[in-house]
């Protein structure tokens, strides 16, 4: 599970909701935005979706009512958090997968969150079909990355670095950025070109225009543009240095 997470809530409440989400999630869920007002969330839902909105109570009611029906147009989950036991209820909607408050056990919040990465793989995946339905013209040159919120596309040149890390990798380009993604390494296989990439390691692909040195030693390793060093496995050395144009001292008779 990893979560791209906005967060509405009262600001004297944001410290509170943030402990609860870390306590019960920790490096699964990023956040992307913090808003303190509705309407707010509502134009940054418009620009680019997270995969959920958690939404708390004590904001205004009409616009609260109408974010939460922004997040089921656009298919964002919505998990409410019912901050005062005083406040008004939150509205429910079908996009509203479960409340919590501050006494919820941790357990039922992890809970909440996996049904949310759920929703948020499906809506991914249908999107990826929907694209590769006949008629669609394809782009070698470009990858695009499912997220709950769309497709963020990406030229596959300024990949450097593919790391696995068990059901998630991590993709990082030349701008140094990166991306996570609840996807294995194998899953790249038939992405990613093979007159481009090498995978050097089980668990790492590289660019190999993005390389920029080769440090030999004991483990030979591999530096790349965003000063990324990867190590290079026994099995792989020679495949690696087969790649690389090597200026070699002319042969003379």
């Amino acid at each position: 599970m990893f979560l791209r997470l906005a967060i509405v809530v009262l600001k004297e409440h944001s410290q509170q909701l943030e402990h609860g989400i870390m306590e019960a999630a920790g490096a699964a869920v990023q956040f992307t935005s913090w808003h303190h007002d509705a309407n707010e969330a509502r134009i940054r839902l418009a620009l680019a979706g997270p995969d959920v909105m958690i939404i708390a109570s004590g904001l205004e009611a009409a616009a609260t009512e109408a974010l939460i029906r922004a997040c089921g147009i656009a298919a964002t989950p919505v998990i409410l958090w019912q901050s005062e036991p005083n406040h008004p209820e939150l509205p429910v909607s079908d996009s509203v997968v479960g409340i919590v408050t501050s006494s919820t056990p941790t357990n039922v919040v992890v809970d909440l969150l996996e049904r949310s990465a759920q929703l948020a793989s499906h809506r991914a995946e249908a999107m990826v079909q929907k694209l590769r339905q006949p008629g669609a013209s394809y782009r070698p040159d470009m990858i695009a990355f499912p997220h709950i919120g769309g497709l963020e596309v990406r030229s596959i040149e300024s990949i450097c670095h593919v790391r696995g890390d068990g059901n998630y990798t991590v993709v990082s380009f030349d701008t140094g950025s990166n991306i996570v993604m609840s996807r294995t390494i194998g899953d790249y296989d038939e992405v990613l070109p093979p007159s481009m990439f090498l995978r050097i390691h089980r668990s790492h692909y590289i660019n190999i225009q993005q390389v920029r040195k080769v440090v030999r030693g004991k483990i030979m390793r591999v530096v790349l543009s965003n000063e990324e060093v990867v190590d290079v496995a026994d099995s792989k050395r020679e495949q690696l240095l087969q790649c690389l144009n090597i200026l070699r001292r002319r042969r003379t008779p």
